[in-house]
Formats: C-alpha cells, sequence, structure tokens
C-alpha cells in the first residue's frame, strides 16, 4: 500500500475523557485515504492506553510514546512520523466534521493549494456555532501573512490543511517559554511564507469543543515576558523571511502587540519598558478600539472587567463571523 493521502496528527495528553471522540470522528470521515497518527506526550493518566488500543484494531493508526514536551514536541514527533502528502491537525478534545477530509483534500488539488483554511464550528454547552468570514477566495502566501497580521483576521491551528515538506524542524521551532501563547501565530506565519497559493473558506471542517479547563477559557491569561518574547521571535520570522518590507509589517506588528497585552497579559507590569512603550505607540489609522486597548493598558484596574464585558457580548451575541 502507497502512502496515504493525509496524515492527522493528534498531540495527546490527559486526554482519556475525549480521544476516543477525537479519533472516531476521523475514523467515520467521508474521505478514507488517511492515517492518523497519535503521540502520547507523557500523559498521566489512560490517554497512552487508548491510542494503543486504537492502533490494534485499526491499521491506519499509529501511536508513538515519548516524554511530556509540550503540544509543539508532540506535533513534532508527529510530523517525522507522518506520510501523507498532506497533514492536519487535531486537538485531542476537539473533533472533525465527517466532510472535512473529503472538503479540504478536493479543493487542494483541484485549486493546486499548498495551504487550506476552513472555517470551525464553536460548541459549548449551551450553543452551537458556526464560525465563518463571509467569503471563499485563494490568495497568495504574501497576502496571507499579511491578513495574518491584521487584528479582524484569525487562523487557528486546526483549520489548517497544508502540503507535510513545509512542516520540517526550523518551521516548528517555537521557544518553549511562548509556545503557550504564540505557537499557532508563528506556525501559520512560516506556512504563509512558503505557500504559493492558499485557499481561505467558509466551510466548517473543525469542531472547537468548549473546554472548561483550557488555558483560554479558564481566564488563566499570559505574563509579559513570554508575550514580550512572541513579538521579538515574530518580529525575527518576518524579517528573516523578508516576504512583506518592514514599512508594512512594522505598524501591524504594534497592532498586535496592543492587543495581546490588553487581553491576555497577567500580571500586566505596568512598569516594564515595553509595556510603557507599546501603550504609547502612536496610533496612525485613528482606530477608537486601538485606542481604548491602549487606556486600558495604561489603566489596568479598568482591564478585567472591560475584558469579562467584552467575552459576555461574544458568548451571547451569536454573531456568525471570525
Amino acid at each position: 500500500m502507497g502512502a496515504p493521502a493525509i496524515s492527522v496528527i493528534i498531540p495527546v495528553y490527559k486526554a482519556e475523557q475525549t480521544l476516543a471522540r477525537a479519533v472516531d470522528s476521523v475514523l467515520t470521515q467521508t474521505f478514507t485515504d488517511y492515517e492518523i497518527v497519535l503521540v502520547d506526550d507523557g500523559s498521566p493518566d489512560r490517554s497512552g492506553e487508548i491510542a494503543d488500543d486504537y492502533a490494534r484494531h485499526y491499521s491506519c493508526v499509529k501511536v508513538t510514546h515519548q516524554a511530556n514536551g509540550g503540544a509543539s514536541e508532540a506535533r513534532r514527533t508527529g510530523h517525522r512520523m507522518a506520510t501523507g502528502t498532506y497533514t492536519m491537525h487535531l486537538d485531542s478534545d476537539d473533533t472533525l466534521p465527517p466532510d472535512a477530509l473529503e472538503f479540504l483534500h478536493h479543493v487542494a488539488v483541484t485549486q493546486d493549494l499548498d495551504v487550506v483554511h476552513g472555517g470551525f464550528t464553536h460548541i459549548t454547552p449551551e450553543t452551537t456555532i458556526v464560525r465563518t468570514r463571509g467569503y471563499d477566495t485563494i490568495m497568495t502566501g504574501k497576502e496571507l501573512l499579511s491578513r495574518l497580521l491584521d487584528l479582524d483576521f484569525h487562523i487557528y491551528a486546526g483549520v489548517c490543511f497544508s502540503r507535510r515538506e513545509f512542516w520540517d524542524d526550523e518551521a516548528m521551532f517555537v521557544p518553549r517559554e511562548v509556545r503557550i501563547p504564540g505557537e499557532d501565530i508563528l506556525f501559520n506565519h512560516v506556512l504563509a511564507m512558503r505557500a504559493r497559493r492558499v485557499g481561505v473558506y467558509d466551510h466548517p471542517v473543525y469542531n472547537y469543543h468548549y473546554n472548561a479547563a483550557s488555558l483560554t477559557n479558564s481566564g488563566a491569561l499570559f505574563g509579559t515576558d513570554p508575550l514580550k518574547r512572541l513579538f521579538v521571535e515574530m518580529r525575527r520570522l518576518l524579517r528573516e523571511g523578508n516576504v512583506l518590507p518592514e514599512a508594512v509589517t512594522e505598524p501591524k506588528v504594534r497592532l498586535q502587540e496592543i492587543h495581546f497585552l490588553c487581553f491576555y497579559a497577567r500580571p500586566l507590569v505596568s512598569d516594564d519598558p515595553w509595556v510603557q512603550r507599546v501603550a504609547s505607540y502612536p496610533v496612525t489609522d485613528g482606530s477608537r478600539r486601538v485606542r481604548i486597548m491602549q487606556f486600558l493598558i495604561r489603566h489596568a484596574w479598568l482591564r478585567q472587567p472591560a475584558i469579562g464585558l467584552n467575552r459576555l457580548i461574544k458568548k451571547f451575541s451569536g454573531r456568525n463571523s471570525y
């Protein structure tokens, strides 16, 4: 038997309650030319045993066990094991819609795409909301990179389908101290720099299941130092990739810094020189939203009430957009 068309890579850690749901969602795909690569990242529960059981029963399932190194190292291991022409990531607490692989493979092959991004469904105990952008389009990697730096354009790792050869060790290098706040961001930048043609579609290809214990949903935000390092790495990648001029990227990176400091830094170290610099960036686009975020950075005691209100509005608005 030849190599499969698609490798679905699933890092596994403390997933005994959800792993079967994730794997079963791949095994029931309408597209069948795939392999599943399960990487047990030193999970202390029964996740590794569950993974081994699937491998015993399904020839398309591969399993490896390693000492805990985090999701980035697990994905790196998964890609070293993968043999598919294309790869897709799936978190062990999420699922794929039944036609996800069929849709992604079809558009990748028929449109000669290096990378495909789809929509996703956000599933909570109360609601199921399909998140869309309102358009389907094909762009160059350079165009995608520029869009990734915009505040209103969001791409998540789970909705990314790409040629396997893009995922070498260089692409997957993310300093450990920035993996939680910035792993997906840096990965997507590297893919955009390497891609010729990218498809961005509304078609839902991923089910994101609400997990109250996750860092984002539990309200566990990120320290100033990891965020600072994230933007050091982002600027390094953009400079070395040399896909867009600094005159284009730097204003956008500054807006990203403002956004991340406002919404994700905790504690916010107000006397940190970087924080003070970000709070005083000149706002050249006249955006009221950016000025409000800078105001909240300077007046940290107002941040959490404002963030809480913003999340409530997003949760109950039911708006059909990213």
